[in-house]
């Protein structure tokens, strides 16, 4: 027996769930990427894209990343995702992998400032970690203005969409990704 007016309800579930939105942001020192899209379907609802000719100032990036905001309404954002591109990174492997040692790791190949905090994305396809410095005024401005979110490095990204043929092929296999203001390759 059911009460009330079920279809109804559960069209207003649905109108809901359409309307739900998903941003990501993609951060470099030389560009800025906000897509707003429908959770449902994935469909491209906004975009908003910047490039710098020359290399910008992380303060800079945050007064732009809030001005880009105010601009798009966010009113039905339910998942926000960060995607954090710069050279401050580093993989790990797992057998060599400890969480108080992150700083320690990137100080050969990064230049560290007193404030730095390190976080760690897990990549399982390669056991291994990648170590990298996560802009911490954006993820507190971030923190202010959604609550909670997630964040990765793109290179953490990137090496979890390639399908790595390790198990019994002996090819060397390369990849390559261009940008505008970067080259990834992977071999």
């Amino acid at each position: 027996m059911e009460i009330g007016l079920q279809h109804t309800m559960q069209l207003q579930e649905i109108n809901k769930l359409e309307k739900s939105l998903s941003l990501i942001i993609m951060i470099s020192s030389k560009e800025l990427n906000l897509l707003l899209r429908n959770s449902i379907d994935s469909k491209i609802i906004d975009q908003n894209y910047s490039y710098y000719a020359d290399e910008i100032d992380i303060d800079k990036i945050l007064s732009e990343l809030k001005n880009k905001l105010n601009d798009l309404n966010l009113l039905n954002v339910v998942k926000v995702t960060l995607v954090l591109n710069n050279k401050l990174s580093v993989l790990v492997p797992n057998d060599f992998f400890q969480e108080d040692n992150c700083l320690d790791y990137l100080k050969f190949n990064s230049r560290l400032i007193k404030n730095d905090t390190a976080s760690s994305d897990y990549i399982e396809e390669l056991k291994t970690h990648n170590v990298y410095i996560a802009y911490g005024n954006i993820t507190n401005y971030l923190i202010e203005k959604f609550g909670s979110f997630e964040y990765f490095h793109y290179s953490t990204v990137l090496l979890k969409k390639i399908h790595f043929e390790l198990s019994t092929n002996k090819k060397i296999i390369i990849y390559v990704n261009i940008n505008k203001s970067y080259l990834n390759i992977i071999v």
